[in-house]
């Protein structure tokens, strides 16, 4: 799979506000933050969990079972009272669907905060970052708090290889 792209199907209001974040902005980007960081836990968890499980089960010959693949999908979805918000719709800022791996790995490095972006009063986590950074999504902090929910999903592909026998083979033998 390559990585299937950070897909952003809502419109971004807030590119060119560059005003100070207020107080409540502020707090809500840290209680965001903070959702985004028990997000990862669950992520790196489960990667850790699933991997050490099914790899353990490829090296057993007698298992079957040839090589799995791990990804995950991360969703924002909007607040119901945003104006870009659907019945109709899956109603979503953001969506990121990847194997967990890369997820995990390339996120845990954090590069330096540009001096341009809005100070938060925490250390982003590196999902946060990711979605604020200019060298990633760049998603600006206002529209970022228009997410209401976070949906999490973890697919799991186990891949078996079969022989097919060609003329003149015979069972047993």
């Amino acid at each position: 799979m390559s990585e299937r792209d950070r897909t952003i199907r809502t419109p971004l209001l807030y590119t060119e506000d560059r005003t100070p974040l207020t107080r409540p902005e502020l707090d809500a980007l840290v209680s965001l933050n903070a959702q985004l960081a028990e997000v990862e836990a669950f992520v790196t968890a489960e990667y850790t969990r699933l991997h050490d499980a099914l790899v353990g089960r490829c090296a057993d010959r007698r298992n079957g079972l040839t090589s799995f693949n791990l990804e995950a999908s991360i969703t924002l979805h909007l607040r119901e009272e945003d104006p870009a918000w659907s019945d109709d719709d899956d109603s979503y800022l953001w969506q990121d669907e990847r194997y967990m791996l890369p997820l995990i790995e390339s996120d845990c490095r954090l590069e330096e905060r540009p001096s341009d972006l809005p100070p938060l009063p925490v250390q982003p986590c590196s999902f946060m970052h990711r979605l604020e950074h200019p060298g990633h999504l760049h998603i600006p902090h206002r529209d970022l708090l228009r997410a209401g929910r976070i949906w999490v999903d973890v697919h799991v592909d186990l891949q078996r290889m079969y022989a097919i026998p060609g003329p003149g083979w015979q069972a047993g033998g």
